[in-house]
């Protein structure tokens, strides 16, 4: 049976469909995609149905990696249905767990996913209002993030 993982951020354009593209393509790279299946979210339906922002999909595309990914808006189900559910930042961890603060049996419990970091920045950045410096440093902090989950988790 596979083990799930979900990434969140605000609007499911950015950082959390890039970790999902990095946390793809590492589980290819080490032969465990039967083992892994992941999926991103957002918190708000600020973008339900769209593609992940074009300097997103730029900074995939500089890394090798692409994503179909449209934009989706967390579900209670999701809880139930995910392993993992990793958040970007404090604000949508905080909106998660009060949205899932009655989910008894929930499966899955949000964390920040830079709690993972080896470099401890904690918060992974919101690149939105930037350019491709940014992206460029959230695809990294993801990257390391990622690599830490799965060499305990793989």
């Amino acid at each position: 049976m596979k083990r799930r993982v979900l990434f969140v951020c605000f609007g499911n354009t950015c950082r959390s469909p890039m970790a999902e593209a990095i946390f793809k393509k590492l589980v290819a790279e080490r032969g465990i995609s039967d083992q892994w299946d992941a999926d991103s979210a957002g918190t708000s339906n600020f973008a339900l149905g769209c593609q992940p922002d074009n300097r997103a999909l730029g900074c995939l595309a500089r890394h090798g990696l692409s994503s179909n990914h449209r934009g989706r808006q967390i579900t209670k189900s999701d809880f139930m249905e995910f392993d993992y559910i990793f958040c970007m930042d404090t604000r949508n961890l905080s909106l998660l767990e009060q949205f899932s603060k009655d989910f008894v049996n929930a499966k899955a419990h949000p964390l920040l996913l830079g709690s993972l970091d080896p470099h401890e920045e904690l918060i992974i950045s919101d690149p939105f209002n930037g350019g491709s410096r940014e992206y460029e440093r959230a695809y990294e902090q993801c990257l390391r993030c990622i690599q830490a989950f799965l060499s305990t988790h793989s």
